[in-house]
């Protein structure tokens, strides 16, 4: 990756949380909701990327990274969807 692209999306992804901060500040529920399915999103991208084998060809500390980072939304998002189905149902 070319040095201005990876800066970009360094930089993109250092503004996630604070991101996801202003969303669901400024569309309450409505913004929590886009934030849990972003998170849901890539809670999926990153079990695919575990099921595929990228751990295996990443270096030992982003293998690391990438499989803490599955293991902390599964952990988020567990706590969060089934409250949320619940109130949703009724």
């Amino acid at each position: 990756m070319k040095r201005a692209i990876g800066s970009i999306v360094l930089g993109l992804s250092a503004c996630g949380y604070p991101l996801t901060q202003l969303v669901i500040r400024r569309w309450g529920v409505r913004g929590a909701a886009v934030a849990e399915s972003a998170c849901a999103g890539l809670a999926i991208r990153d079990a695919s990327m575990v099921a595929s084998g990228v751990p295996g060809r990443l270096r030992r500390f982003p293998a690391s990274l990438l499989r803490l980072e599955l293991a902390g939304r599964r952990r988020g998002l567990a706590g969060r969807v089934a409250p949320a189905a619940e109130r949703a149902m009724g």
